[in-house]
């Protein structure tokens, strides 16, 4: 592949036996379009058969994000313009993109810079080599959005490798993965991970930068409040971690996590809280795949509910973060509804 732009927002090019994809829409923190997506899937299946590209370097020409997400805003408009089914080939075809990226033959390095969110996860947490600088932050926002944890990251939340000396006391999950707890903080919460956050849940392999940025990457929230999560957040049901998460904390290490999840949770849609645990603990217990696929049915079902152009009308639209939300409350959300969704 020459050095040309297949997309104006994706700049493809070679760096020797290197492929190259940038990218560049810097105004909307690099939020991929159905063309941005299409391009990358191109170069990727044309480097596949190049046997003089050996690697693949996956960036942004920004220094603010690296990409923050899917564009939903593009999303909400086109379905109720055009119906639903434009929205439903997006996603079908950036899963697709999350898959192949997971299974490239080839070596792929994300070199994440600024924010990193949603689908900017979907494209930078399934490669093996994810390096970060300083100034790296992480979140899957989507529940306060009226949405769902996408993108494969029901899995990788699920499945994530954290500093195993810093996590002694972590109680087993399930399908035999310990961070199904810390999974579903992140998840329901959209906490944004700093940099030490991100190398302690293992969504980074490595921080590139100086000596003196490297040993000022604190703070680190999650290794500090591992275990009080892993403590709150166990149950069959979401009704029982609410009822801890509302009940006397034990130590001040429960009463942060408390706190937090208090301020995070007013913001969120209690039918996406509902449906992101069902669909986490059932991630947990699969491939990914399989977690592709049941995240693209909670996705066009959510989708088809007034609570997602809500979510989306609050957050990035108007920007009153005021979302009326129905029914404004978990307690009147049926966990069996949007498990029947899940293979």
């Amino acid at each position: 592949m020459a050095d040309h732009t297949m997309d104006d927002n994706v700049r493809c090019s070679r760096d020797g036996a290197i492929g190259v994809i940038e990218l560049n829409r810097p105004h909307a923190l690099n939020s991929l379009t159905p063309d941005m997506i299409t391009a990358i899937a191109s170069a990727l299946e044309e480097w596949e058969r190049d046997d003089s590209i050996r690697s693949i370097a996956l960036r942004s020409t920004s220094s603010k994000a690296f990409c923050a997400g899917g564009d939903v805003r593009w999303v909400r408009g086109s379905d109720a313009a055009s119906g639903y089914a434009p929205g439903d080939q997006f996603f079908e075809d950036e899963y697709r993109l999350n898959l192949r990226l997971a299974t490239f033959p080839k070596p792929i390095t994300a070199h994440i810079d600024g924010i990193v969110m949603g689908g900017g996860l979907g494209l930078a947490a399934h490669v093996p080599h994810r390096h970060i600088t300083p100034r790296a932050l992480a979140a899957m926002p989507e529940c306060a959005i009226g949405f769902i944890p996408d993108v494969g990251m029901s899995y990788v939340l699920t499945h994530l490798t954290m500093e195993e000396d810093n996590h002694d006391d972590a109680r087993s999950g399930e399908g035999g993965t310990r961070s199904l707890p810390m999974g579903l903080f992140l998840g329901v919460t959209g906490y944004r991970q700093t940099p030490a956050d991100m190398l302690f849940t293992g969504l980074a392999t490595d921080c590139v930068g100086s000596p003196e940025e490297r040993d000022q990457l604190g703070p680190l929230f999650l290794k500090q409040h591992a275990a009080a999560i892993d403590e709150l957040f166990r149950g069959e049901e979401w009704s029982e971690i609410e009822e801890r998460l509302n009940s006397a904390p034990a130590n001040q290490e429960e009463q942060d996590v408390q706190e937090y999840c208090a301020a995070a949770l007013q913001q969120a849609n209690p039918t996406s809280v509902v449906a992101t645990f069902e669909l986490l603990r059932r991630s947990a217990k699969t491939d990914l795949p399989t977690a592709l696929a049941n995240e693209l049915m909670l996705a066009k079902a959510l989708r088809r509910e007034p609570n997602f152009s809500e979510g989306v009308r609050a957050v990035l639209v108007d920007k009153d973060h005021a979302p009326q939300f129905f029914p404004p409350s978990t307690e009147d959300v049926d966990g069996q509804r949007w498990r029947q969704f899940l293979k």
